[in-house]
């Protein structure tokens, strides 16, 4: 069996098979032409294993960051409810400018009004 046979047969990446072959966890030879052959029958015995062994690390792993997510966004969202609703419950009210303010404000506009004419 060939390298590509084989990385069709197990639904992983040519490079995954060579890396495996490498590793030792498939058991392979080289030809005169140095490439790789593979038993039939050794695939059957240790490629079952290897599978399961690289799918429930990296399975575990995206379990946990998605989870990590969910916990945030949950949090976020809550986060956000409460700030509706304490927006709806107390509504806020402008309260109007100072006079003063706004006597400072209208003069120095009419003075520069005043100079520009």
């Amino acid at each position: 069996m060939t390298i590509q046979e084989l990385s069709k047969t197990l639904g992983i990446s040519v490079d995954a098979v060579r890396k495996r072959l490498q590793r030792g966890t498939i058991k392979g030879s080289k030809d005169k032409f140095g490439h790789w052959v593979i038993d039939d029958e050794d695939i059957k015995q240790d490629t079952n294993q290897d599978t399961k062994q690289d799918t429930t690390g990296s399975d575990r792993a995206l379990f946990q960051s998605m989870q990590q997510q969910i916990d945030f966004l949950q949090g976020e969202l809550q986060r956000k409810d409460a700030m509706l609703m304490s927006m709806i419950n107390k509504p806020q009210v402008l309260e109007a400018p100072k006079v003063g303010i706004l006597n400072k404000l209208f003069k120095k506009k009419s003075k520069v009004g005043a100079n520009d004419i």
